[in-house]
């Protein structure tokens, strides 16, 4: 028996070193390979190889390094996210690793996500985490409707967006609905008498990073609505939860309120994806079960948008179904009006001004329903907002 253990162990220890030495040949390989093409620029090859090294098991912190930045300069943000998430995974404390994640969600438009990573890079310096204001929005537009029943309404808002630290926003907006609707159809002598609509709203989202991927947000939505001498204080709650991905973002959201006078509930899912791990090219589904009183209805809701140049994007919109009483982007639009859309497409501009400014032009047709008289028309509305970033 002793014989046999003075036998097997050298065994053993010599296939051991065997094992080892090709190991280390294979990883010397592959930092040699990975490093030629990341010194002379060949970022394409370099994603092909690194794929294949990992493929082989050859994965180690450099590899990944030199793959996310080859990513990076190629505009591939969500493959860059990718590979620096798993230096993260063997390293929390490498800040290049940090700094660049930090710029990947901020070109995918993860606000939230860019914070939580550079509040790591931050974390030695009490100044940066104290109250900032965030963005500052001025939005207007105007609704032409197809009928004389109804004159043109307005619409006006400013938004502003806060930072209570580093992991917690908070979104705050006024807006102000003003339209002449008719309430006496004389056919004998061809008058109308209109009477004033107006609705003032308050809106606030408070959202916080749980983690590097997960978010939650919770908000509240105040209208106030004057319509035919009677006044409507209308109070809505809602909440959602998100995780943002390398090429998708689930949401899952939910409101619950009273809105003129009818209880309502909206349950959304929405996926937000980029393909190209950029944003030249993105979508946005979402579909919506809304409920009250009167109705359930289920609503379809798409958006694609692409990038035409440098500074231009350009989106094509659609809503499908009943929106009656129905919320939109998080709960800050309501489309409470008293005649309902039953469909809803638009096409949006938006143009860079500058690195902190966005003007965008909308234009949007609605085919609505008037319930009094029991016809539909058309509605036509143009909007422009433009906002800065700080």
């Amino acid at each position: 028996m002793d014989l046999r253990k003075l036998i097997i162990i050298p065994v053993l220890l010599f296939w051991s070193l065997i094992i080892l030495a090709q190991n280390n040949t294979d990883y010397i390989k592959a930092d040699s390979l990975s490093w030629k093409l990341y010194e002379t620029g060949e970022w394409k090859e370099l994603l092909i190889e690194g794929n294949k090294l990992i493929k082989q098991q050859s994965d180690f912190p450099n590899l990944r390094l030199r793959m996310a930045y080859a990513a990076f300069i190629l505009s591939d943000f969500g493959e860059a996210k990718k590979h620096y998430t798993q230096v993260l995974k063997e390293d929390s404390y490498n800040q290049f690793a940090r700094y660049y994640l930090q710029l990947c969600e901020t070109y995918l438009n993860h606000p939230l996500a860019a914070n939580y990573h550079q509040s790591y890079l931050q974390a030695n310096d009490d100044t940066t985490s104290k109250l900032a204001i965030r963005s500052l929005t001025l939005e207007s537009g105007i609704k032409s409707p197809a009928t004389v029943l109804r004159k043109n309404g307005y619409y006006n808002r400013i938004s502003l967006g806060t930072q209570l630290g580093w992991k917690i926003f908070f979104d705050q907006s006024l807006s102000f609905f003003g339209q002449q609707l008719a309430v006496i159809n004389a056919p004998g002598n061809g008058t109308v008498d209109y009477s004033a609509s107006k609705q003032f709203e308050y809106y606030g989202k408070l959202s916080y990073a749980l983690s590097a991927r997960w978010s939650a947000w919770a908000g509240y939505h105040y209208l106030n609505t004057n319509f035919l001498a009677q006044r409507y204080h209308s109070n809505i709650g809602l909440g959602g939860l998100k995780i943002s991905g390398n090429y998708l973002d689930v949401q899952a959201d939910a409101s619950i309120g009273n809105l003129t006078g009818l209880i309502t509930h909206q349950y959304n899912a929405m996926l937000t994806y980029f393909p190209l791990g950029n944003l030249n090219l993105y979508g946005i589904t979402r579909i919506s079960l809304h409920s009250d009183s009167v109705a359930t209805e289920t609503i379809i809701s798409q958006v694609a948008g692409f990038k035409l140049s440098k500074k231009i994007w350009f989106e094509a919109s659609g809503s499908f179904g009943r929106l009656n009483n129905f919320l939109e982007v998080d709960g800050l639009y309501v489309y409470n009006s008293i005649d309902p859309s039953t469909s809803k497409l638009g096409t949006s501009l938006l143009y860079q001004l500058g690195r902190r400014s966005l003007l965008q032009l909308n234009y949007t047709q609605e085919k609505k329903q008037n319930i009094t008289q029991n016809t539909n028309f058309n509605q036509h509305s143009l909007t422009t907002s433009i906002s800065w970033k700080f």
